[in-house]
């Protein structure tokens, strides 16, 4: 697909979920009218730093496939994408548990932010996104994941929650 008037876009957002040891990285598919939709694959890898880096490392490569503008039930889909595929059959437990990264990458501003989504503490909650932190632009993928994975870690810790590193 080409975006008339617009240059191509490289990656600029990029999701981790964290849950029991494994990190669920959807891809993140890109409109012609710029909006960012979960799409097949999905990467399930362990949860640790070099891994996850070279599924970043793959997908800032690969940046947002881009896809037509999709009908109402085309993005009803779209949306079941991720909790399809992380949550599968265990959907309400898992929900309920993982830990929700979002990592953005821009041209325009110094930081690139890190928001996380923590876990629910009742069913009925909704998440609420919190804002992280922020770093420079030029910070290597293993520090922006070394800081998710012991954001994540701290969280199980205080939380009793049940995310813990791969080995």
């Amino acid at each position: 697909m080409d975006y008339p008037g617009k240059p191509k876009p490289t990656l600029s957002t990029a999701t981790i979920v964290l849950h029991r040891g494994k990190a669920y990285l959807p891809t993140i598919s890109l409109t012609g009218d710029r909006l960012y939709l979960y799409s097949a694959p999905v990467y399930v890898v362990d949860a640790s730093v070099d891994t996850l880096v070279a599924v970043l490392e793959f997908l800032i490569a690969a940046g947002h496939p881009p896809i037509p503008i999709p009908t109402e039930n085309e993005l009803s889909a779209a949306g079941a994408v991720l909790p399809n595929a992380v949550y599968g059959e265990g959907s309400k437990q898992m929900s309920a548990e993982a830990l929700h990264y979002e990592i953005q990458w821009t041209s325009s501003v110094m930081y690139n932010p890190i928001r996380v989504w923590p876990p629910r503490k009742h069913p009925g909650e909704t998440h609420k996104r919190e804002q992280m932190q922020g770093f420079p632009k030029e910070t290597a993928l293993c520090t922006l994941v070394e800081f998710i994975l012991t954001d994540a870690a701290n969280r199980a810790t205080q939380a009793d929650n049940s995310f813990t590193l791969a080995a």
